[in-house]
């Protein structure tokens, strides 16, 4: 391979790529500073000096081009329609070797096998990632994930958003949003990172876990609980965004430190705990527990999204947790509902982080009115302390309590109006702002009060239910179905929904 030197800090920043290569320039370089003298010579070599040891050992300079040699920083080539990055990470026996990579532009249709990282976003800096040897910012997390993953001697190919996702490119990301899922689904393995096992209970609580998922029962003491609940208290478990990840895993596996264990298994052992030991993990109350339960029951059954409404996935994910309130509309893409295919150019809801919040959720809200011809959307309104127009509009980033209205395919029976003739809807006003809708009144609400007082604390909480429960068991008049008093009392305070809002089917 030729070159044509133009200067010493080219052959200083080339030769970070590419030792070999190096080689061949200090060999052209040198016949040139014999004939410039002394003074060019020792100013090169003092270049070389500054600059080679500061960076780690990269692959060749042909794979590794950015677009020029004065940036000190990594800069992104463009997309194209259906292409994705790649990192390829560098190998390393020692951890405490700095953290190398270069990127892979591919056809997503024709990639090479490859993993996918879900992981939890955090707001610490710190991390560095060298890529072709120019340094990229990365948040500490996802280089501790990264540096998990690096093999000692071999490359590994990982797709993980913040990386392999230009974030300062908004129609990049719009573009990337939109195969989020197929990116995940395609992907021989995603793999999960739970973070650093400060605590040193990664080991014990993953063992518990397996024992829960083999059927094992558990003994009755609570502090036997302890390194499980640390387990199901880790953050990922509580984000919107890895929901969509995880579902649409066809094999994965969680890393918690130095420790690891199939997805296959936590599922079984939620689902486990959910149904049988539910309630006796003390500190933790159980949300971590019940979020894994629904990832699971949705990864293994990926294809029941298509015969639910994309509200209806909205409403039981409406406790996980993400940053910006798009997302919550966004991060839910990746199913393909019985109205919503995002996949599909002409669809009404496209990634767009141009668009205002308020805007997207009003569009999510008019086509739920559209299609379906009933007013179930209104059912997830939820208000603060200070109500905004439009008020028929769910805010979704909003989360304040239980509805009482039942969604998804399987509470038809429940619909009391079914028989009535299909719902009267039209809008009016600035950009449609004024939803105008026929009904029957029935009746008219005197009073609005909490439904327990003491929700904030579960230990009123529970002395409010028990007292509520006591006076049920206290009535000798049997209930008009045959039905125990305490059961119907039980349905009646949670209108029948389960913890995510929905009609419980036991």
């Amino acid at each position: 391979m030729s070159h044509t030197i133009r200067s010493s800090r080219e052959i200083a920043l080339i030769s970070v790529c590419d030792p070999t290569e190096r080689r061949g320039l200090e060999k052209v370089s040198k016949q040139g500073r014999e004939k410039k003298g002394a003074r060019d010579q020792k100013k090169n070599a003092n270049l070389n000096a500054q600059v080679h040891p500061k960076v780690p050992r990269m692959l060749p300079a042909r794979r590794c081009r950015t677009n020029g040699f004065d940036s000190d920083h990594y800069r992104y080539k463009p997309l194209s329609q259906r292409t994705i990055r790649l990192i390829v990470i560098h190998p390393s026996r020692g951890s405490d070797q700095p953290l190398s990579c270069h990127l892979n532009i591919v056809h997503f249709d024709s990639a090479p096998s490859y993993e996918a990282l879900s992981y939890r976003w955090d707001k610490q800096d710190g991390g560095v990632l060298w890529c072709c040897g120019k340094p990229l910012k990365i948040r500490l997390n996802l280089m501790n994930a990264l540096n998990r993953l690096r093999l000692p001697d071999a490359q590994r190919l990982i797709w993980a958003d913040a990386v392999c996702i230009n974030q300062s490119d908004r129609g990049e990301i719009t573009d990337q949003m939109k195969i989020m899922g197929e990116i995940y689904n395609k992907a021989t393995r995603v793999l999960v990172w739970l973070g650093e096992d400060t605590t040193d209970e990664a080991e014990l609580a993953l063992d518990r876990i397996r024992s829960i998922s083999n059927g094992i029962p558990p003994p009755g003491n609570l502090s036997w609980w302890g390194p499980v609940e640390a387990f199901y208290s880790l953050d990922w478990f509580s984000r919107l965004w890895v929901f969509q990840e995880i579902a649409m895993a066809t094999s994965a596996e969680m890393l918690w430190g130095a420790a690891s264990i199939s997805w296959e298994t936590v599922g079984l052992a939620s689902t486990s705990i959910r149904t049988l030991h539910c309630g006796k993990m003390a500190r933790n109350p159980e949300s971590g527990m019940l979020h894994a339960y629904l990832f699971h029951k949705w990864s293994i059954n990926r294809n029941d999204s298509r015969r639910e409404s994309f509200l209806y996935i909205l409403q039981v994910t409406r406790k996980l947790n993400c940053e910006k309130p798009k997302d919550r509309i966004y991060a839910l893409l990746g199913f393909h509902t019985v109205d919503i295919d995002a996949t599909d150019k002409d669809c009404f809801l496209q990634p767009n982080t141009k668009c205002r919040t308020l805007s997207v959720y009003r569009k999510v809200a008019r086509h739920a009115l559209k299609r379906t011809q009933t007013l179930d959307v209104l059912s997830a309104v939820q208000h603060q302390s200070s109500v905004r127009r439009p008020t028929w509009v769910p805010r979704w980033n909003i989360s304040t309590g239980y509805t009482l209205a039942p969604l998804g395919s399987k509470v038809q029976k429940f619909t009391a109006s079914e028989c009535l003739p299909a719902h009267s809807i039209k809008w009016k006003g600035r950009w449609g702002g004024v939803l105008r809708v026929s009904g029957i009144e029935f009746d008219i609400i005197v009073e609005v009060a909490d439904v327990i007082p003491g929700l904030e604390r579960p230990g009123e909480q529970t002395a409010a239910l028990v007292e509520v429960i006591a006076k049920m068991r206290s009535k000798t008049i049997p209930y008009p179905t045959g039905e125990p008093l305490e059961k119907v009392g039980c349905w009646t305070l949670t209108a029948g929904k389960d913890w995510y809002g929905m009609i419980d089917s036991g």
